[in-house]
């Protein structure tokens, strides 16, 4: 299946990624400093391998501690406003608490937040992380704040069929959103809120993954 076509037929647009964007900050940056490109990514510590990286080999939005450090520096170096910092790290997929806060290391709103939704979630533990293919120590990991990846935890909110925004609610006390710039992330936001609305959640997760896989993109699982 083409994946360019699969968008365009449903006007769903892919906004500039996290590498992409701030390859253009930095370019734009060098040239009101008559710097050139190579000296403004050693002012933030990055290379321009990092950049490429962010910009072709990044589906999975992970927070390293590179990217973490190279945010926060172009947030200062840069001067960049609050509404230019937001809409660089939603880039990246993540909330401005994610960048300023170790919410990755125990995640206690998280841990709150998931723990309500199971209480009321008509499927058991057990079904919830073997559906998702993770262990049952794994699951109590996330439960618990700990561990938190965002393909992960995605899997097992649509596996407990909750409403998109529920979804955003959980992802959010995890430090994590929705990008406008991931793939991954407007393919099933645009999947769940519209063609398997009605459609019981192992069968919505494995047209979620079977699409994703036909995309050449990482599905919704640690498989």
């Amino acid at each position: 299946m083409n994946k360019k076509k699969w968008l365009k037929e449903r006007n769903l647009y892919v906004e500039q990624n996290f590498g992409e964007e701030i390859y253009e900050l930095a370019s734009n940056y060098a040239a009101r400093n008559n710097l050139t490109l190579k000296q403004v990514y050693n002012k933030l510590q990055i290379s321009k391998q990092n950049v490429s990286d962010w910009s072709h080999n990044d589906k999975r939005g992970v927070l390293t501690k590179k990217k973490l450090k190279a945010i926060k520096t172009i947030k200062s170096e840069f001067k960049l406003s609050a509404h230019e910092f937001d809409n660089l790290i939603a880039k990246a997929g993540f909330t401005a608490k994610a960048i300023t806060s170790s919410l990755h290391d125990n995640n206690l709103e998280f841990a709150k937040v998931f723990s309500e939704k199971l209480l009321v979630c008509k499927y058991n533990n057990q079904f919830l992380y073997e559906s998702v293919g993770i262990s049952q120590s794994m699951f109590y990991e996330i439960k618990a704040g700990r561990k938190l990846n965002k393909i992960t935890i995605l899997a097992l909110l649509i596996m407990m069929d909750l409403k998109v925004t529920e979804i955003i609610e959980c992802l959010e006390a995890a430090g994590f959103c929705f990008s406008p710039s991931s793939e991954i992330d407007i393919i099933v936001v645009y999947m769940i809120t519209n063609e398997l609305v009605k459609m019981h959640p192992t069968k919505k997760l494995m047209m979620i993954n079977d699409l994703l896989d036909s995309f050449d993109l990482p599905m919704l699982h640690s498989k």
